[in-house]
């Protein structure tokens, strides 16, 4: 399963997901950024992936104790907007768990 998230650029985005990244976890940041009209933030997107056998509640709770000073742009799964909401995340991630079992 994999996630989709958009965030501010400017943090040292591999090593800060690296820190404390859930076993069975992967991340891949996507080349280069995607720039906004002028006056905007610049922003950089990666992808979480995960087997179906890791709970979706960890997985939300470790990205809501990443991004909870600076919340994501953009959350989806499978072309789905997600709310950025810790339980609206979770319940989104267990849906999509139980899809793909």
């Amino acid at each position: 399963m994999q996630i989709v998230v958009e965030v501010r650029a400017g943090l040292h985005l591999e090593s800060f997901l690296e820190q404390d990244k859930p076993d069975g976890v992967t991340i891949r940041i996507l080349p280069g950024l995607l720039h906004r009209d002028f006056g905007h933030e610049d922003t950089a997107t990666f992808i979480v992936g995960f087997a179906t056998g890791i709970a979706g509640n960890l997985i939300a709770s470790w990205l809501f104790e990443k991004f909870k000073k600076h919340p994501p742009k953009k959350i989806t799964i499978r072309q789905r907007e997600i709310t950025w909401d810790e339980g609206e995340l979770a319940r989104a991630i267990e849906k999509e768990v139980e899809i793909q079992e």
